[in-house]
């Protein structure tokens, strides 16, 4: 599947090292450009769905939905985030330091 999703870069890579690539390049752009202006009030739901993309990336190297990262979130991150996750997918509100602190464990979790 990846392979037809990065084109001519799958064709000559393959899944498994167009996953490689993917986590790389979803990290290494996370750290160079934190989502600073993703944290204000209008665009933190926005971010949070952001960043279970991210994880999803990172964790599986393919790349899905938001709405589709969002429903894998909730089975694979910490209880603590469910309420968070589940307000962002239906684009409710989200606090500003529960939106910091999700942003910041998946930026730490992208540096490993």
């Amino acid at each position: 599947m990846l392979a037809r999703f990065a084109g001519g870069l799958g064709e000559l890579l393959g899944d498994e090292l167009v996953g490689v690539y993917l986590r790389r390049r979803t990290s290494s752009s996370m750290l160079a450009r934190p989502p600073k202006r993703l944290l204000e009030a209008p665009y933190r739901a926005y971010a949070v769905v952001t960043m279970c993309r991210v994880r999803h990336t990172l964790e599986s190297g393919d790349v899905v939905s938001k709405p589709e990262a969002a429903r894998w979130a909730l089975e694979h991150v910490g209880p603590r985030w469910h309420d968070l996750i589940g307000r962002a997918a239906g684009y409710g509100e989200c606090g500003y330091d529960e939106t910091v602190a999700f942003v910041r464990e998946t930026l730490a979790s992208a540096s490993c």
